[in-house]
């Protein structure tokens, strides 16, 4: 008897130190988490802010070590039925939770027009005068005015501590304290009841808020598909290039559907639509929004770039020189096309056409000078 009470005695000192330990880890973990989200808010300049695909990873990985944590504890704390049906419940609404939230750190950004930024060489080519149509500048102020309100329904713009970006933040924390609250064990089982409870109406609420502002945006991508698709489908070419010339294309490619990309890239192009300001405003707007991991903006750009020939293709490359940024053409072949047939292609067409230009002339077609004094006065 006396054998078996001492088995139970080390037996029970095992797992009472065992649960201590799960204890320490949940909140040596949640304390972990929480200060690399505090680092993430304050620290504007850190590398975790190099782009939005770091962000995201970054994020990413804070949010799985919370519920790898709480895994953690799940398994090893000694929890009670309701207290494990309970936890059972939190890691389900985390992981509704985490992708809700990893949904809303992939914003789209906000970038400026073509012609805001136009310097030198763009200054002379882009249209600044109003157009005869009056249909062209209601389609453009009609377009650029869905393009703000699709941005701000995403959460890029007028986020509201009240409105549906908090939600999913705090119901985030609330089962990260109610895990850390239950591992004391500390409370009965009426009250964890009622914290299921206010978690479950809390989640509902947030999903409702979230169905509302999806079922927006839907018809906001509906709007801005049929402006663009009635604008090529009539083959109105100078209502078309005013309104490309005239709204942030860049922002557009942002919150567009795929195949409202396409209607401008793909069917605009083909049905000889573009002229070379739109040209150049919709490689400049694909680089903007980021070619480098998508092999269909860089097939956009090869398709674009063939399409002008001659005179048109030396202009065209000085538009993509002329923001006065580092959007410029070197960054657009040597970095944004990352596929080494495309980058070939490209070369060989640059190549090609200066030869023709030459030969047609019998000279070099002019000299440009390159400097980095603007560079230099921007930094």
């Amino acid at each position: 008897l006396a054998q078996v009470r001492a088995a139970e005695g080390v037996s029970a000192g095992e797992g009472t130190a065992a649960m201590d330990a799960a204890q320490a880890c949940l909140v040596f973990g949640y304390a972990l988490a929480a200060s690399l989200l505090v680092v993430y808010f304050l620290w504007e300049g850190g590398p975790f802010h190099h782009s939005r695909r770091v962000e995201t990873c970054y994020l990413t990985a804070v949010l799985l070590l919370v519920y790898a944590i709480s895994s953690v504890w799940g398994h090893s704390g000694d929890l009670t039925d309701i207290e494990q049906a309970g936890f059972q419940f939190r890691q389900l609404m985390r992981l509704l939770v985490l992708m809700m939230i990893l949904q809303h750190s992939v914003l789209p950004r906000v970038h400026a027009r073509f012609a805001d930024s136009a310097v030198g060489a763009r200054r002379s080519v882009v249209p600044q005068e109003l157009p005869s149509s009056i249909q062209a500048r209601r389609l453009a102020t009609e377009l650029d005015a869905t393009i703000g309100e699709t941005l701000a329904k995403s959460g890029i713009r007028g986020a509201d501590i009240a409105g549906e970006s908090f939600w999913g933040p705090a119901l985030f924390v609330l089962l990260m304290f109610e895990e850390v609250v239950v591992s004391t064990h500390r409370l009965s089982n009426l009250l964890l009841e009622f914290l299921i409870a206010v978690e479950v109406l809390a989640l509902a609420t947030w999903l409702l808020l979230e169905a509302r502002r999806f079922m927006r945006l839907g018809g906001l991508y509906r709007q801005i598909h049929a402006i663009i698709a009635g604008l090529v489908r009539s083959r109105d070419k100078e209502c078309l290039n005013y309104v490309l010339a005239n709204v942030s294309m860049g922002s557009l490619l942002e919150v567009a559907r795929r195949d409202t990309v396409q209607q401008i890239t793909d069917l605009a192009l083909e049905m000889g639509l573009l002229n070379l300001v739109s040209k150049a405003v919709l490689v400049h707007a694909l680089h903007q929004r980021g070619i480098r991991f998508s092999k269909r903006s860089q097939q956009a750009v090869c398709r674009i770039v063939f399409s002008s020939k001659g005179e048109e293709l030396s202009m065209l490359k000085n538009l993509i020189d002329g923001s006065g940024g580092y959007l410029n053409l070197y960054k657009l072949v040597y970095e944004g096309i990352t596929s080494p047939s495309l980058q070939r292609l490209i070369l060989e067409h640059f190549e090609t056409q200066a030869q023709s230009s030459r030969a047609a002339l019998g000279r070099a077609r002019g000299i440009k000078l390159l400097s980095d004094v603007d560079d230099t006065l921007y930094a």
